[in-house]
């Protein structure tokens, strides 16, 4: 499976486009103006499927995923070393674990890698889209709001490392 994510630039905020195997399926909106609050909806009946926060303190970072599915469950992905880039959460007895290492991502899904996605700069400077490409392998019993979510957390954290160096 693969997740392609466009992310558009706007004055004051960010939009998503987010494809799944090549269809387009959803779609973000964003209440806030630094990318540490997302909206995803579905593209087709526009409902929000899920919302994803991004809490940052002095010592430690977080995330926090509510997936509007029967559960209605918030799932919280923390960060347990403020000097290493890997986020953990569980959901429905799986643990989920987020790591960067040398400019790439990977998600591991009970200990066995579900994703790796490499980071891809940005040449030109004055473009206001940017794509992200996330390739699973072996993901198809794991919810795809959820990944589309994490990829979108991913996404959001790659574009703020790069608007602090295209502005310094």
């Amino acid at each position: 499976m693969q997740i392609k994510i466009i992310r558009l630039d706007r004055f004051f905020s960010s939009k998503y486009k987010i494809y799944v195997d090549g269809k387009e399926l959803y779609y973000t909106s964003s209440e806030s103006l630094n990318d540490s609050h997302f909206k995803l909806h579905e593209m087709e009946t526009e409902i929000t499927k899920s919302i994803l926060t991004h809490e940052i303190s002095f010592f430690s970072d977080s995330f926090k995923i509510r997936l509007f599915n029967p559960d209605n469950v918030m799932l919280p992905f923390k960060r347990l070393n403020w000097f290493k880039l890997k986020y953990f959460g569980y959901y429905n007895g799986d643990e989920y674990e987020i790591f960067y290492l040398n400019n790439n991502s990977f998600l591991y899904k009970n200990g066995i890698e579900i994703m790796n996605h490499k980071r891809q700069w940005n040449t030109n400077s004055f473009s206001f889209n940017r794509e992200y490409i996330f390739d699973f392998t072996d993901a198809e019993d794991t919810h795809l709001e959820l990944l589309v979510s994490i990829c979108l957390f991913i996404t959001a954290n790659e574009a703020n490392s790069d608007n602090k160096k295209r502005f310094s």
